[in-house]
């Protein structure tokens, strides 16, 4: 009788339901990308990973507007006019932002831009600014939905992109997949604004406050430098494998970092709605708790995240199997897989950061992650190394990244900054040895050793473990407890 109750507790259990959701839509997305990068071979699958990247930059050119909506909403949760005003100017600089990319289109259709010449993408520039106008309106509303803790419409925004996807791959062939694709984001992202709007969550009508605008703008734009600069790490490394390296080799770079990040979207599905209750815990004004609470958050978090990386890790010279195409790219595989998990290591002290105001701070942090990955990348790309080396570029931001939070996160709470004890709380020694294991047998090329690197974890984070699985039954018990 019990196991039948804890089975209808955990199906009851909105969170569960949409992780679940969230789950099989990456299942679905993972198994898509697959097949894409098949069916299309490395060429053409290249010129798709740059359509991905415009894209995937087109997000982030958003001047940290729904992000910033995101923080003021919970730090005015009692305030129904001031969120009414912070959102009005949210849609004022939307806007701007529509017209930004109505401009892009534009110049390109008088003065075609040649760099699209080499992947042959000129033709879908205008559809990408489109995409690029209601991704940004789509990420406004999914901000307001995930401070209401709207999860229905959030698995729906969330899902029906890459389920369109999933049903046109089948049917389509060449270079007419990739303007299948394109359609299918369009439609998406369509479907996605208007169910927003439709069930009436966004609270329209406010004024155009110059005092609220001005605050808005001001948080908007250091978490713009924050997140820009952050996903920038990855973006601009990318660019520049697709500037030096041919479209072949960028096609396994791209395939590459499909796999690795497909991995850790797992997690970032978690993430992604606990952020709000996150921040609203991290205001707290006593040091002692935010330090226990620091404590958990990364306990749960990064460990969890690295050893979903390890798993990946020791499987991925299987799955390279299955995929004969592109049975070069193991290498670049292994290395994303590593750099990749690198980013989480700031988990806890970029939310703290973020909670407390400290934008400028996250954003210098961002700022030294990117430039030394802009700097690394070039040095690999110009000495002529295998475009896999561009992951290590990634690895070392990412490495900055966070230990830059973690540096400016304890300066902010009066503990002690030096070397010894920020690589205590950035890296410990439990997460460390295992990761240098693995940045060996990556670089001597021993890939029937890849399930080393997970055996050293899960010896070495048992205690921890444990604590995750005690809080998996906590939020089974108790789904309401992200509520804000």
């Amino acid at each position: 009788m019990s196991v039948f109750c804890d089975i209808n507790k955990i199906l009851c259990n909105k969170l569960f339901l949409y992780i679940f959701t969230r789950y099989v839509t990456y299942f679905i997305l993972f198994v898509s990308s697959l097949y894409i990068a098949i069916k299309l071979g490395p060429y053409y699958f290249g010129i798709w990973g740059i359509i991905q990247l415009l894209l995937s930059i087109s997000g982030i050119l958003d001047f940290g507007i729904p992000n910033s909506i995101n923080i003021l909403m919970v730090q005015s949760k009692d305030d129904e006019q001031r969120k009414k005003n912070y959102i009005k100017s949210a849609h004022f600089f939307l806007a701007i932002i529509a017209l930004l990319y109505i401009s892009i289109a534009s110049y390109h259709y008088f003065f075609p831009i040649s760099f699209f010449d080499k992947y042959l993408i000129g033709s879908f520039i205008p559809f990408i600014c489109l995409i690029a106008i209601l991704q940004q309106y789509a990420k406004l509303y999914m901000n307001i939905y995930r401070v209401k803790n709207r999860l229905l419409e959030l698995s729906f925004s969330q899902t029906i992109t890459p389920l369109l996807v999933f049903l046109v791959i089948f049917f389509v062939e060449g270079s007419n997949l990739i303007w299948s694709l394109i359609y299918m984001y369009l439609i998406g992202f369509i479907l996605s604004v208007i169910l927003f709007i439709s069930r009436k969550q966004i609270p329209f009508g406010g004024s155009l406050a110059v005092a609220d605008t001005k605050v808005v703008i001001n948080k908007g734009f250091f978490l713009f430098i924050y997140n820009g600069s952050f996903y920038l790490i990855v973006y601009s490394t990318s660019a520049i494998a697709s500037i030096f390296y041919s479209v072949e080799q960028y096609g396994y770079y791209s395939f590459s970092y499909m796999l690795a990040h497909s991995v850790l979207l797992l997690l970032e599905a978690f993430g992604f709605i606990i952020f709000p209750k996150i921040i609203d815990k991290l205001r707290s004004s006593s040091t002692e708790d935010l330090e226990n609470l620091i404590k958990r958050i990364r306990t749960n978090y990064v460990v969890v995240a690295h050893g979903m990386m390890y798993v990946a890790y020791a499987l991925f010279p299987l799955l390279i199997k299955l995929v004969p195409k592109y049975q070069d790219a193991l290498m670049s595989l292994s290395v994303a897989a590593i750099a990749m998990m690198l980013y989480t290591n700031a988990f806890g002290y970029n939310t703290y950061l973020m909670a407390q105001n400290k934008e400028k701070v996250i954003s210098k942090a961002s700022l030294i992650g990117l430039f030394s990955s802009v700097v690394a990348a070039l040095i690999i790309a110009k000495l002529g190394l295998d475009y896999s080396y561009i992951f290590y570029a990634i690895m070392i931001g990412y490495f900055n990244f966070s230990y830059s939070c973690v540096y400016y996160g304890k300066k902010h709470l009066k503990q002690p900054t030096n070397f010894g004890h920020l690589m205590g709380s950035f890296f410990p020694i439990k997460l460390l040895l295992p990761y240098c294991v693995a940045i060996i047998i990556t670089l001597l090329n021993v890939s029937y050793l890849s399930a080393v690197p997970l055996l050293m974890f899960l010896l070495l984070n048992c205690k921890e473990i444990q604590k995750n699985i005690m809080t998996i039954k906590m939020i089974i018990n108790k789904p309401n407890i992200i509520d804000l």
